[in-house]
């Protein structure tokens, strides 16, 4: 069953990132293609900001959960240098919990505020896109990340392993 589980988050992982990496793609593609049609005089693109926007809500929101398992984040480890490998363990490991309790009903308002905001009939201007697109990609990204966030803090607290972090090896979920 546990298998199972690590398969599904994989896959789910490598999908998110995917997308990521495409609304990466996009969104530079749509910048440049604006300032080219500019420079020159010939076009523009209306909707570039709110493309843009939607590009870098995908990019970001869907990155995160792998930056929380790849602890991706600028560490500057002065305070626990000189600490034991169990104790920065369960120092991470409540750090990654206190993350989850953040993330999750932050990606829960979001949704919540966007079906409000839908309800209302808002569209943005020039694409008329719902505000509730925006804020489900945040808030899918952000209870993705929380719940990666979980699973981290849990598998700190409950590991007797030395290999984290004295070897400054990451512990790696989806193998």
């Amino acid at each position: 069953m546990l298998q199972i589980v690590r398969r599904a988050y994989a896959a789910i992982e490598r999908i998110m990132i995917a997308i990521a990496g495409i609304a990466l793609l996009l969104m530079v593609l749509v910048v440049v293609y604006d300032i080219v049609g500019r420079s020159l005089g010939l076009w523009h693109v209306l909707s570039s900001v709110e493309q843009t926007t939607f590009y870098m809500m995908l990019l970001g929101f869907f990155g995160l959960a792998r930056c929380f398992r790849d602890q991706g984040n600028i560490v500057v480890d002065l305070a626990t240098q000189s600490m034991s490998p169990g104790m920065v363990r369960r120092i991470d490991a409540f750090w990654a919990l206190l993350a989850a309790a953040i993330m999750l009903p932050l990606g829960y308002a979001s949704i919540t505020d966007g079906l409000v905001l839908h309800g209302y009939g808002q569209r943005s201007e020039v694409l008329g896109i719902s505000p509730l697109v925006h804020h489900a990609i945040a808030g899918f990204g952000l209870c993705a990340a929380a719940l990666v966030s979980l699973v981290t803090s849990l598998k700190l607290a409950f590991t007797r392993s030395q290999e984290y972090p004295a070897n400054g090896q990451t512990p790696d979920f989806t193998e």
